[in-house]
Order: C-alpha cells, then sequence, then structure tokens
C-alpha cells in the first residue's frame, strides 16, 4: 500500500492524512482518515461527502483512492491518495494429477497468483506449505483445503474407489484424468488408469 500526499503550493490550514490499518494481504483495506483544521467538506474516492474530521473508509478493490478537502474559508485545500495492491478476494484453485503408470503418485497442485498459498491441508490434517506435493491416493483419501495469505479458503475432495473387475481376486483401482471441472459442449479427451496389485 503506498501513500501519496498531494501538498498545497502555499500553506494553509487545513490537512488531510489517511493510514492504512494493514500493509499486509487482506479481502479488504481500511483506512483511518483525519483531517486537522476546520473543514467545509470531505470528498471521497467515490464521489460521496463526509462532514467530520476523522472517519474510516473500506476499499474492497486494489486501485487508486483520493480524499480531498475543503477548508471553512471555501479555498484552503488538500488531498491524499492511497494506492492499494495488497486486496486479493480470489480463492485458490486446487488440483490433482494422477500418474496413470504408477497410481500410487498423485500430485496436488495449487494455483494461487496473487498473495500466495499459505498452507495446503491435507486429509490427515497436516499442512504443506511447499507445492506441488505428491501422495499415496489409498492413504491419503478426503477434503484437501487450500488457503492464502489473504484468507481466502478453497477445498477439494479426492478419493479412490476400489472395483472388482472379472473374476479378480483384488480391488483394481481405477483413475480417470481429463474431466473436466465444469459444463462443456466441447469434446474433451479422457485418460483412463487401472492397477492391482496382484493380478
Amino acid at each position: 500500500i503506498t501513500v501519496v500526499v498531494t501538498d498545497d503550493k502555499e500553506e494553509t490550514p487545513i490537512k488531510i492524512e489517511a493510514i492504512a490499518r494493514t500493509t499486509d494481504w487482506s479481502k479488504s483495506v481500511t483506512v483511518d482518515v483525519t483531517v486537522d483544521g476546520d473543514l467545509d467538506e470531505v470528498i471521497l474516492p467515490n464521489g460521496a461527502k463526509v462532514y467530520e474530521n476523522n472517519f474510516s473508509y473500506t476499499m474492497l478493490n486494489n486501485g487508486s483512492y483520493s480524499f480531498s478537502v475543503v477548508g471553512k474559508d471555501g479555498v484552503s485545500k488538500d488531498s491524499v491518495t492511497i494506492e492499494v495492491d495488497t486486496i486479493d478476494n480470489t480463492a485458490p484453485i486446487i488440483m490433482f494429477n494422477t500418474n496413470l503408470d504408477d497410481m500410487r503418485n498423485v500430485t496436488v497442485d495449487v494455483i494461487e497468483t496473487e498473495s500466495g498459498l499459505k498452507e495446503l491441508i491435507i486429509p490427515s490434517g497436516e499442512e504443506i506449505t511447499a507445492v506441488p506435493y505428491v501422495f499415496d491416493p489409498q492413504e491419503a483419501q478426503g477434503t484437501f483445503v487450500a488457503i492464502d495469505n489473504a484468507g481466502n479458503i478453497s477445498s477439494k475432495d479426492y478419493s479412490v474407489t476400489p472395483v472388482t473387475i472379472g473374476n479378480s481376486t483384488t480391488h483394481t483401482y481405477v483413475a480417470l484424468e481429463g474431466i473436466p471441472d465444469s459444463w462443456t459442449n466441447q469434446d474433451i479427451k479422457v485418460r483412463v488408469g487401472a492397477r492391482n496389485e496382484v493380478d
């Protein structure tokens, strides 16, 4: 977060200051605005006006936010601009990739392009901070939870269902790869892999 102060060309009896409550990644940023001097009005970034010397203002998107004050004399002016670039409201995306040549190795990865990944919680409850992460699907089935540095959370389940094929004496594990997460009217390519320890 950057604060840009626009100084008056000459000293005037009114000053405005804006201080962000946090400079860390978050879902929103609140600034505390203080006006020193007798004011007529304060013009907010959205064009609204307030008539108080102390107030707070919350921003939900990255961008430039300017606050201007006009003094009681109608001539004195001051302004301050906040440049916000630490807001992240996008949840991480969890992706699984099954190695069809060795189905004991499944890779989970997290796409997080804004605030960065804080942690990935695997079904055992262990917190992973380095991805991609490789796991054995027979030992780590359940819900994976990703949390980014702004506090956005996403979750995705992974499970393997054993099936019996023909006269097999043991279960066969089947994995599918390439199934889209959303509806599509386009052709897709699906890969199928199977593993059976005995047969």
